[in-house]
């Protein structure tokens, strides 16, 4: 009957469209991650960053996620955290203030919306962060200590104290202060509420007073992910390849023009094999399941009256 073979059509249709090679997918992968992208102020953006505004995650590192301010002329917001990782909330943001192949310059957020209120920040890169990037050579620390004692004044008289609008309404905690060697925090065990640690550049400008504390933390620290780009995308990228990530874990994948590779497009014969095969595979299987279909469906309608 023709509702019988109008049936077997569909599905025919349907099997033979699952079955179709994915070496389309592949090539609207590679044009995606093959343009730079801007997010803020910032542009020509690339692989590792991504974010829902501007990149999909797999032409990035899942834990390089930027966020776009509203106004063209921001900093975007970068919350560097794990592939699926329950302390995303207490990792700490930070603002992207410049981005090259390799590093790029940041700032704790908390410095950013108001760095005169004091807010006590997270001091360091998180677990996910330190495993993906490092400090450059140019950054050094310094101590903040919050909330000093001014009982003790004595002991804190060699460190240079910063202020807080807020201290008006809490006097007895106005005492804070600044300091650049693990021995002064050792000293300062009991005597303040909050010690930390804090990435500046130029901390020698900070120490003869040629820049504010509020101005040196304004600047930014800057960090590397070379190892990330060198080992990974820089490879990919010399052999014609794009950058990116599978969507469903962070494991580095280099977009190539028809296929896709875990390394660069140079090395891609396995690659290459690998989607012929499966595109030969699924369409042989599509042909069975075909062939099987219209058997079926021939033999039922011969039964029938």
């Amino acid at each position: 009957p023709l509702q019988l073979h109008f049936s077997t059509i569909i599905i025919a249709v349907f099997v033979i469209f699952l079955s179709f090679p994915t070496s389309i997918g592949i090539k609207d992968w590679y044009k995606e991650c093959s343009s730079l992208k801007s997010c803020g102020n910032i542009s020509n953006i690339g692989y590792p960053f991504w974010g829902d505004q501007f990149r999909p995650v797999y032409c990035g590192h899942p834990s390089f996620e930027l966020k776009c301010p509203y106004d063209s002329d921001g900093h975007p917001t970068l919350h560097i955290h794990g592939y699926d990782d329950p302390s995303y909330s207490y990792s700490p943001f930070y603002q992207v203030l410049g981005i090259n192949n390799s590093s790029m310059t940041i700032m704790l957020q908390d410095f950013c919306d108001d760095p005169a209120q004091c807010l006590i920040p997270f001091s360091n890169l998180n677990a996910v962060a330190e495993e993906l990037i490092e400090y450059s050579t140019r950054v050094e620390k310094i101590g903040l200590s919050y909330g000093c004692n001014p009982n003790w004044e004595g002991a804190l008289a060699k460190l240079k104290s910063f202020t807080c609008p807020r201290d008006e309404d809490n006097s007895e905690q106005a005492s804070h202060y600044y300091w650049e060697n693990d021995e002064t925090k050792v000293h300062l065990k009991g005597l303040c509420m909050e010690s930390i640690e804090v990435p500046i550049i130029g901390k020698d400008n900070l120490t003869r007073g040629n820049i504010t504390l509020d101005g040196a933390l304004k600047k930014g620290f800057e960090v590397n992910y070379t190892k990330m780009y060198l080992r990974d995308c820089l490879p990919c990228e010399k052999s014609g390849g794009h950058c990116g990530c599978s969507e469903n874990s962070p494991a580095f994948i280099c977009f190539c023009e028809s296929w896709i590779s875990d390394s660069d497009c140079r090395k891609s014969g396995f690659n290459k094999l690998r989607v012929i095969l499966i595109g030969s595979v699924s369409s042989a299987m599509g042909i069975c399941m075909l062939i099987i279909l219209v058997i079926l469906t021939n033999r039922r309608s011969t039964k029938k009256p």
